[in-house]
């Protein structure tokens, strides 16, 4: 090889490596969205207010059971199928945050599952704004609480049971905690 062929091998410019890298890393970063979707068991999903599209994460169709593709588009489908009776409140609550500037926005409501079924849900959200302070999109995270909801129902239910043997007992029934302080007790007592 000559000293005039060296000098045409070049480096790849930065700008090429940069282009090179960036599939790579949204790649990785994609896989690492999806993997954290996973792993919380949560819906994540972000709304484009300037669009007016919105997209989730796979989950979505795990946790309620509908196609990915039957999820995808604007809000109007995660809309329609809140409870009819949580719907306004929950619509008018969210678009009270993005109006007001505000940053957070969560809620707590009933959503239909592919079944028909409905699924109790926590759904979190934060606002993003532009420069100017208008809100551009709401990226949020929904969990199923249904098991835990059951289980504090439950829970209280139990709790009332036993409190109602313990009161209707003829027979003095206390429990003291670490203090000595007296933490359960019957009329009898």
């Amino acid at each position: 090889m000559s000293a005039n062929d060296k000098t045409k091998i070049r480096k790849p410019s930065k700008s090429q490596d940069t282009q090179q890298k960036a599939p790579e890393e949204l790649q990785i970063a994609n896989e690492r969205l999806n993997l954290i979707a996973s792993a919380t068991n949560d819906v994540l999903w972000d709304w484009d207010l300037i669009t007016n599209k919105i997209w989730r994460t796979e989950g979505a169709s795990e946790t309620f059971g509908y196609p990915p593709d039957e999820l995808l588009s604007g809000p109007e489908i995660w809309v329609n199928r809140i409870h009819p009776d949580d719907r306004k409140r929950v619509y008018e609550g969210i678009q009270a945050v993005i109006r007001s500037g505000q940053k957070r926005w969560r809620d707590e409501y009933r959503f239909r599952c592919k079944n028909d079924s409905y699924a109790e849900v926590l759904d979190l959200g934060y606002v993003i704004h532009d420069a100017s302070g208008k809100a551009v999109r709401v990226v949020c995270a929904m969990a199923d609480i249904t098991k835990q909801k059951e289980m504090a129902l439950q829970l209280a239910q139990e709790r009332n049971l036993l409190r109602t043997v313990i009161d209707n007992l003829p027979d003095a029934i206390y429990a003291k905690d670490s203090t000595a302080r007296k933490t359960v007790a019957n009329p009898a007592d």
